[in-house]
């Protein structure tokens, strides 16, 4: 006589360890996104502007202050005279 456990069989068993790699697979992938954002934002830095900035820079030509007219206040930016 012998005894099945659970009574799915073998290939239920491959199928849940699947979908646990799929799973830890796209939270490492998560995660290492987040670690690279964050990286690359510690490196750089966001500053805010500058008073001679707020008053001498066109914010319409920058789209992301065209449609987040707060953001003009807390993000400096820098478009070059010569383009």
């Amino acid at each position: 006589m012998q005894l099945r456990m659970g009574g799915l069989g073998d290939g239920w068993n491959v199928a849940v360890v699947g979908c646990e790699a799929v799973v830890l697979v796209a939270v490492a992938a998560g995660a290492a996104v987040v670690w690279v954002l964050h990286v690359m934002h510690a490196s750089v830095g966001v500053d805010k502007p500058t008073a001679a900035q707020l008053q001498e820079e066109n914010h319409e030509n920058h789209a992301l202050f065209r449609h987040f007219p707060a953001l003009k206040h807390r993000l400096a930016w820098y478009i070059d005279a010569r383009e």
